[in-house]
């Protein structure tokens, strides 16, 4: 692990770049694994060389620091959601774990999500970054991923994985990013 960037024009810039990525994917799926959640997104791709060829490129985001995702003025899904049951999120259920999959409301928020035909078409129409190593991806619909650093410490916020080239993680956290 090594810290490539820490001047913070410098890290707008290369998070904006990677950003730019998304724009035109597709969001297709998601799910959480303990605090980390991550996304997948899929986008044709043209073959080099070839006229009616194109691959299915994949494009992973693992996000590790709050997280929501919005539709006009509602949320229809955030990181906190998870430290609350499925269901009825005020019942008091014995032993209730939130680290158990499926048990916890952003497990089936999330499902819903991609399972429910009202939720369609989770195509980026685009993309900001803000000062902090945040950032938006911005749908139809009004719906917006939004991904907030929520604390001063040093750590992991989040990565994104796959730009096509090579499988270099790259990696945002409170002291600049690194390449993995």
């Amino acid at each position: 692990m090594k810290v490539r960037m820490t001047t913070m024009n410098d890290i707008q810039a290369a998070i904006n770049s990677k950003l730019q990525l998304f724009v035109g994917a597709e969001m297709c799926s998601a799910g959480r694994a303990v605090g980390l959640l991550w996304f997948l997104f899929t986008r044709n791709q043209d073959l080099p060389n070839q006229e009616t060829s194109t691959s299915i490129q994949e494009l992973k985001l693992h996000v590790q620091c709050a997280w929501r995702i919005t539709q006009g003025n509602v949320i229809l899904v955030a990181s906190s959601d998870r430290f609350y049951p499925k269901g009825d999120p005020h019942q008091d259920i014995e032993g209730f774990d939130w680290t158990t999959p499926f048990v916890n409301r952003c497990d089936e928020r999330i499902a819903l999500l991609f399972s429910d035909k009202q939720y369609k078409d989770w195509k980026v129409s685009s993309a900001r970054v803000d000062n902090v190593g945040g950032f938006e991806l911005r749908f139809s619909k009004g719906r917006r991923l939004q991904i907030f650093p929520d604390d001063s410490l040093g750590e992991e916020y989040w990565r994104f994985i796959g730009d096509g080239t090579n499988q270099e993680h790259f990696v945002v956290t409170g002291n600049g990013i690194l390449f993995e």
